[in-house]
């Protein structure tokens, strides 16, 4: 069984020789762990086909530079250097510790609107408690305001969908919260921008910045500070994927490489962006801020990272990928070699890989604090809510359930379905993962029309 999931991937793999070729000579080496092996055939030659993409694009805009943003950024990083080296370019990759937290909370007080839009966001178990500490409230704030606004009893509950509006709905009304919110933003713009500026982020240098992708905020955030100095600076981005943009960003300043807001539907539909951030990371800890030292400026990080181990495999097994590396030609075969490794890894997984990345730990959190399981363990109740009648239903309230979230709902229904041969097995496997794609279809279809009526 094991060896028949490796032919799927390299067969795959075949569309590429290059790759195929790498894949070849690191693994004759041995002495890789199972998942490491996996992440060879499957990871390795789509971050470096990523990382080469990001390259050419440099170079036919004129860019200079590229800001490979922390952490979903390093490992291309690690490519993209290499990359430069091989190919002889006079393009600059430097690697920049950033975060969605430590980047936001420093912009809220320039535009507060869009700020409360992003600590209401929606995600996996979200509690009243996360949402007041995206706005960097200290702990006796979060409980003075939790008691004051009602929100004290099921502080730590996870939030329906209409709670999470309502909450949103008590929370822009509060002159007190935003009061917080604005002087915590104050307090560490200044940290922010010197760290900016001490990265290059306000010169005159030509740069884009790179990272993984999905929505495009962190980009926006980014511009949002560097114009709070320089109004006339524009700030580009190259992208994995994005399933949308920002509300008022340029379309024309989100480049993508495997799938867009408003094209790529079947490549989003067997694809788990959870599971991307998850493999494709580095081992270092999220940057909650930054702080000043002998007069540079630092990335504050308080914790280590949830899979630091894994991680470190990752990064070695990259790099023996990179030194048996030799570029081919480009041919336009390779994102049909992506389709065939990320369609068995991600859509339709076997126990392999579900016991090889299934455990991973995950938050989708800006703080990152906690973390579940990428392929949470759902009951089959909690699997069939997923369907798209019945999620709707419970987020409109008629279905009175809660809805529990996995991040990789993929790997959850082979963990649900493997257990002892537990509701059928295979064909129970089968037919939940049929389910998961139409519910992903409809949603992502959905998506691409409102993308797509929005840059008309």
């Amino acid at each position: 069984m094991e060896e028949d999931r490796f032919q799927i991937y390299k067969k795959a793999l075949e569309e590429q020789p290059d790759c195929a070729a790498a894949v070849r000579e690191a693994e004759a080496l041995g002495n890789l762990p199972i998942y490491a092996r996996l992440y060879l055939h499957t990871f390795a030659p789509v971050i470096v086909k990523f990382a080469g993409w990001v390259l050419e694009e440099a170079v036919k805009t004129g860019k200079k530079r590229l800001y490979f943003l922390s952490r979903d950024g390093y490992q291309p990083y690690l490519a993209a250097k290499a990359l430069a080296e091989y190919r002889g370019l006079a393009i600059e990759c430097r690697y920049l510790h950033v975060s969605r937290y430590a980047i936001r909370v420093p912009a809220y007080h320039l535009d507060m609107q869009n700020g409360l839009r992003q600590i209401c966001a929606g995600g996996i178990d979200v509690t009243p408690e996360k949402l007041l500490k995206r706005g960097a409230l200290t702990e006796t704030e979060c409980m003075e305001t939790a008691k004051r606004l009602g929100l004290r009893e099921g502080y730590r509950d996870i939030l329906h969908y209409r709670q999470l509006r309502q909450v949103r709905q008590i929370l822009e009304k509060d002159d007190s919260f935003l009061q917080y919110v604005k002087r915590h933003s104050m307090e560490s713009y200044a940290a922010v921008m010197g760290y900016l500026t001490q990265e290059g982020l306000l010169s005159d240098i030509p740069y884009a910045l790179v990272d993984s992708g999905w929505v495009g905020t962190l980009q926006q955030s980014i511009e949002l500070l560097v114009q709070s100095k320089r109004p006339q600076l524009y700030v580009e981005g190259y992208y994995f994927g994005l399933y949308e943009i920002p509300a008022g960003a340029r379309h024309d300043a989100y480049h993508t490489y495997y799938f867009a807001p408003d094209s790529g539907l079947q490549r989003k539909v067997r694809f788990s962006n959870s599971f991307f951030e998850a493999v494709c990371s580095a081992d270092e800890g999220i940057t909650l801020g930054y702080a000043q030292r002998d007069g540079s400026f630092f990335p504050r990080q308080e914790r280590k990272g949830l899979n630091g181990a894994h991680m470190q495999w990752h990064q070695k097994t990259l790099q023996l990928f990179l030194l048996h590396y030799k570029e081919e030609q480009k041919s336009d075969t390779e994102k049909t070699m992506i389709e065939g490794l990320f369609t068995a890894l991600m859509s339709c997984p076997s126990g392999l890989e579900v016991n090889s990345f299934g455990n991973l730990l995950f938050s989708d959190d800006v703080r990152e604090e906690g973390g579940s399981y990428l392929a949470a363990d759902l009951t089959k109740k909690e699997i069939k809510n997923q369907y798209i009648l019945r999620k709707l239903c419970i987020i409109a309230g008629l279905k009175k359930e809660m809805l529990r979230e996995s991040a990789w709902v993929e790997g959850s229904i082979v963990k649900n379905g493997i257990r002892k041969g537990k509701y059928g097995g295979s064909r129970y496997i089968k037919r939940e993962l049929f389910h998961i794609r139409l519910q992903k279809c409809l949603i992502y279809a959905r998506k691409q029309i409102k993308s797509g009526k929005k840059r008309k």
